[in-house]
């Protein structure tokens, strides 16, 4: 039985092509430092400041 893998093939909020994968839940968008993580069925977006902090911009 094969394993369905979350994929993303671009950012859903700048639909920049630039995303890099962090693990098998988390993606990274160079263009937009968002990073998407794949949690119970919904996707988490979240910002990363400059600093390191980052906040939770919503779901989708």
């Amino acid at each position: 039985m094969s394993r369905k893998e979350n994929v993303i093939a671009k950012c859903p909020l700048c639909k920049s092509k630039l995303i890099g994968r962090l693990s098998t839940r988390n993606y990274y968008c160079q263009d937009c430092s968002i990073e998407l993580i794949f949690n119970k069925g919904l996707i988490d977006v979240f910002y990363i400041y400059s600093d390191g902090n980052v906040r939770l911009v919503g779901k989708l």
